[in-house]
Order: C-alpha cells, then sequence, then structure tokens
C-alpha cells in the first residue's frame, strides 16, 4: 500500500468513488474549522475596529455588518485554502511524476 499524501488520497478517491480533486479538497477543508481554534490578533483587531465603528447602530443593522464582514473572510480563507492544496498537488505531482 501507498502511504505518500498522493497515493492515500489516490486510494480514497478510488474507495469511496469521489468524481473530481474538488470533492477531494472540500472534504479536506471542510476539517479545517473545527482544528483552528482561535483567530490571530489581527483579526480580533479588526473584528474589535468593527464593532467600535458600528457600536451606536442598531443591534441589527451592526450584525448584518459583522455577518458580511465574516462571510468576505470566510470565502478568502477557502479559496486560498483550496489555490494551495492545488497548487501543492500540482508540487507534488511535478516533483514525484504520475
Amino acid at each position: 500500500m501507498d502511504t505518500t499524501a498522493i497515493g492515500l488520497l489516490s486510494t480514497l478517491i478510488r474507495e469511496r468513488g469521489m468524481d473530481s480533486v474538488e470533492e477531494i479538497a472540500e472534504r479536506i477543508y471542510s476539517c479545517y474549522p473545527s482544528r483552528t481554534t482561535m483567530d490571530n490578533g489581527v483579526i480580533r483587531s479588526n473584528f474589535d475596529l468593527i464593532g467600535e465603528h458600528t457600536k451606536d447602530m442598531p443591534f441589527e443593522q451592526s450584525d448584518s455588518i459583522f455577518s458580511a464582514a465574516v462571510a468576505i473572510g470566510a470565502e478568502c480563507e477557502k479559496q486560498a485554502f483550496l489555490d494551495g492544496l492545488a497548487l501543492g498537488a500540482k508540487l507534488a505531482l511535478n516533483l514525484l511524476g504520475p
């Protein structure tokens, strides 16, 4: 049995009948948030800044701004994760061969 990351992913794709690398990447990404326990200082300070600018707004308006900021950040994080995963896979294929 091939125990390299590429070998394990190939086995997983075959055994689970997954259609694409994108499906694998989505599944890997879905595990990421459960492993991330805390926002870093930059994220916290920016949320504090948004809170400072929205403190006098009604809750519903302030909450919608926070929700939009979180949604934008989450989508950017997800895209960067998937792009990095794809780049790593391409690099591994180029180094190891098909």
